[in-house]
């Protein structure tokens, strides 16, 4: 694997074409050849920004710093996937932002993987099996923890990859 120094590749974390989005004087999508994803590439910002690459299906943890000049990989032990039998909770719905609580009612026992796993169920698996996943938080209290849970659920669902922005 390249270096993640000046331009992180996303050559491996796109898996299909893209398109990109018109603007005003681009012509119409459907003239538009689509991008493979060896062409694209984002430049690194002047700050540290450090990505951490999960690759559940290899059973391999990919982490790319682009402040660093090299990448590190990791074998991890391997994967197990448990059931935990759960039911409805009251008032855990999901609004226009979301699921506006409180954290210490996040950090109730399950409160959170519930309501995760309640998403995945909601979604056609061929919308996240062997896909990408695209984690992140505002860095507040819980934030870890909660990405732990989310990346864990994530895993036992059959997501391809996870990118946790830090």
């Amino acid at each position: 694997m390249a270096p993640c120094s000046g331009t992180l590749r996303l050559d491996s974390l796109l898996g299909s074409t893209f398109w990109r989005r018109p603007s005003s004087d681009s012509p119409p999508l459907g003239s538009l050849p689509p991008l493979s994803s060896a062409s694209l590439r984002l430049r690194a910002p002047k700050f540290p920004l450090k990505t951490r690459l999960f690759s559940i299906p290899h059973s391999r943890l990919f982490i790319c710093n682009a402040s660093s000049s090299s990448t590190t990989v990791a074998e991890p032990e391997g994967i197990k996937v448990s059931s935990v039998p759960t039911k409805p909770i009251e008032g855990q719905k999901t609004g226009t932002s979301g699921l506006r609580k409180k954290v210490k009612v996040f950090m109730e026992d399950n409160y959170l993987a519930n309501w995760i796993q309640a998403l995945f169920n909601s979604l056609p698996p061929v919308d996240y099996k062997n896909g990408v996943l695209v984690l992140g938080g505002d860095g507040r209290y819980f934030n870890k923890e909660a990405a732990q849970i989310i990346i864990k659920i994530a895993a036992g669902n059959g997501v391809g990859k996870i990118l946790v922005g830090k």
